[in-house]
């Protein structure tokens, strides 16, 4: 074994050892929720004690952070109803919810680039589930419903991502309030901006 490699391992070694000594009957089970409850105490102090000049970047971070979360959830219960992505679950809901959107005020909506969204369009049709028509309003653009199949499937992810709405854990009724009304004048800002 390299001197480099031995290396590695000492820091492990040294939490082994210091978690044997609180915990003379320990388990490798037991040391791994040790670690890991031990090192996210360590991150929660430091996000705590911020400065002010530092608290947007945390807040940024924990917001991509909580997003990466629900992707990570969400995945998995998307594919077991062959949903490709969550941007593919966000289209066919916001069709859902905006019958006869506009293909690019759906990728707009969406925050999603032009072709981008359109690829996902036509995975989306290529399945059945939107139905493509021309605007009576304006010849040139097009505008998008789901189908029988869409609603259904539609549906079907709502359910399934039902299970993930726990991602507010350890939040009281009023605290989530808080939160949504918070977020909301973000999205509202970001939303102005972007117009």
């Amino acid at each position: 074994m390299t001197p480099n490699k031995m290396t590695s391992y000492l820091p492990l070694i040294e939490k082994w050892e210091e978690y044997l000594s609180l915990n003379a009957e320990g388990n490798l089970a037991d040391f791994g929720k040790w670690l890991v409850e031990r090192e996210s105490s360590k991150q929660s102090y430091a996000i705590e004690h911020q400065s002010t000049a530092n608290k947007d970047a945390v807040a940024g971070y924990l917001i991509a952070r909580l997003y990466k979360f629900i992707r990570l959830y969400s995945k998995e219960l998307l594919h077991e109803i062959n949903i490709h992505s969550l941007d593919d679950f966000g289209f066919l809901s916001t069709i859902d919810r905006i019958p006869g959107i506009q293909k690019k005020v759906l990728c707009e909506i969406n925050l999603i680039e032009l072709s981008t969204g359109y690829d996902i369009i036509k995975r989306l049709q290529k399945e059945g589930w939107i139905i493509e028509d021309t605007d009576p309003n304006d010849k040139r653009a097009k505008t998008l419903m789901l189908s029988e199949s869409g609603k259904l499937k539609v549906r079907e992810a709502y359910m399934k991502l039902d299970s993930i709405n726990e991602v507010l854990i350890g939040m009281d009724a009023s605290a989530k309030s808080d939160m949504i009304q918070q977020l909301s004048k973000l999205n509202q800002a970001h939303s102005e901006k972007l117009k």
